[in-house]
């Protein structure tokens, strides 16, 4: 740019996995869970302190793992994935006013690392194991209303 300053720009991608209800629930199997892959972008256009870029979760279901992807679009290739836009992942009860669940993205990717036995970190790919933040076998959201389950990012 040749004053010195860089700007960076980046997306990231959630899919969370969700339960079928309704009449798509009794056209399966009884108890049977599948997976509903959603995709989406969010621009990283400004830098967000605190957790402060925020994303609903799905209210209704019940989510097991998130896949995270973080690209940097300023990248002379398109969509290039990096690690230089997220410093931070939390997952916000906004009607509790909590943080219930904050990590630091390096701590995610070798979190991947050693779980997968990767021989290296991961670039600009992370999983959250909502069942390892529940404490349970997946995160039950089936009582919860829109809006107060939320996934945040501090963004760089």
């Amino acid at each position: 740019m040749g004053s010195g300053v860089s700007a960076l720009v980046g997306e990231i991608t959630v899919t969370p996995a969700v339960v079928l209800a309704g009449d798509q629930y009794n056209a399966v199997r009884p108890g049977l869970l599948l997976p509903n892959n959603r995709w989406e972008k969010v621009d990283i256009a400004a830098v967000q302190g605190e957790i402060g870029l925020r994303r609903e979760l799905p209210a209704g279901s019940i989510l097991r793992k998130t896949n995270l992807m973080v690209t940097d679009g300023a990248a002379a290739e398109a969509d290039v994935r990096s690690d230089d836009d997220v410093s931070e992942v939390g997952y916000i009860k906004a009607l509790e006013n909590i943080v219930a669940f904050r990590e630091s993205w390096t701590t995610l990717l070798s979190r991947a690392q050693a779980k997968y036995g990767l021989p290296s970190l991961p670039s600009g790919i992370a999983r959250i194991d909502w069942g390892e933040v529940a404490g349970d076998v997946a995160l039950d959201l089936r009582g919860r209303l829109p809006g107060i389950d939320l996934l945040g990012f501090t963004t760089l």
